[in-house]
């Protein structure tokens, strides 16, 4: 056998399990919402600053290179959230990490009178996808208060 196409195919071979292993263990970061800040950037435009802590229980650190998602709030799209700042996510600790959300103008009085119309129930989702090491990897969080 060609010792350079040995030598490709371990490096491969080590490339690609080294990617599973980044893959798994990114998976397993926690995403918990800590809190919400907002200001007026025009006369038409609000925006949120939504503060998520990021639980990495592994022993490997990462960087969040970007993330991009929607919220909806009771079922009704309010807008987009991103954030496209690196982020380092230490090992076996918690990392607080900024999006912002821009507010879809159009799709507010909507959610507004289905707030005020269901006043016992508030659900949000948050979906999106984070760039972690240069992979996707989709986040999903669920937020509902009995009020």
């Amino acid at each position: 056998m060609n010792p350079y196409l040995l030598i490709a195919l371990v490096g491969t071979g080590v490339l690609i399990f080294n990617r599973l292993g980044t893959a798994s263990a990114a998976s397993r970061l926690n995403y918990v919402f800590d809190g919400v800040s907002w200001k007026f950037k025009d006369a038409l435009t609000i925006q949120f600053d939504i503060d998520l802590g990021v639980q990495n229980p592994t022993s490997n650190s990462f960087v969040i290179k970007s993330f991009s998602g929607n919220l909806n709030l009771n079922g009704y799209y309010i807008g987009n959230v991103s954030n496209f700042t690196a982020t380092e996510i230490t090992a076996n600790a918690q990392t607080e990490y900024r999006v912002s959300l821009q507010l879809s103008t159009l799709s507010l009085p909507t959610a507004i009178l289905n707030l005020l119309q269901t006043f016992t129930h508030l659900s949000g989702q948050l979906q999106g996808t984070v760039n972690v090491d240069n992979l996707a990897v989709p986040v999903d969080l669920v937020y509902n208060k009995t009020i």
